[in-house]
């Protein structure tokens, strides 16, 4: 690769990686939001599920679109070539997202006649998967960019 095409894939791979570190931070501002939502339906204050409904929908909205940009922009599976180390990681974090979108989907069809205490557990139990890949992706890109730019030193 010559080194002009060489620099705008590193421009593109820095600008996907910050558009992804975006994307994270504004997930997990709505999961935030969405906690606090939940624990006052478990606790049987009827007055958020509507605000709640929203806040899911638009959750699951942006996790698709995030999911998305991350498997057609490649840049977890650029990640996985620079280091092959981090190669099965990459492959597990891309077959999560079906399971997670499936998740979100049941989710976001709300309590159904199990109540807002079942709800809170499949809901507390998401989040922690969420995080967990969250916190893994991160690990794989960053780990990835500063063995890149260690490299070069």
């Amino acid at each position: 690769m010559n080194p002009a095409t060489e620099d705008r894939t590193k421009n593109q791979g820095e600008a996907d990686r910050h558009a992804l570190e975006s994307d994270h931070k504004t997930l997990r501002g709505l999961m935030d939001q969405m906690g606090g939502l939940v624990a006052k339906l478990a606790a049987g204050d009827s007055s958020v599920e509507t605000e709640m409904s929203g806040l899911l929908d638009e959750f699951r909205r942006l996790l698709v679109l995030h999911f998305d940009r991350e498997e057609e922009s490649g840049v977890l599976e650029q990640a996985a070539e620079a280091q092959p180390r981090f190669g099965r990681r990459v492959d597990e974090l891309l077959l999560e997202h079906g399971e997670m979108r499936q998740s979100v989907d049941e989710l976001s069809a709300g309590p159904g006649g199990r109540g807002w205490g079942d709800f809170q557990t499949r809901f507390d139990s998401f989040r922690s998967v969420f995080e967990t890949h969250e916190q893994a992706e991160n690990e794989v890109l960053m780990g990835a960019y500063l063995d890149d730019i260690g490299g070069h030193d």
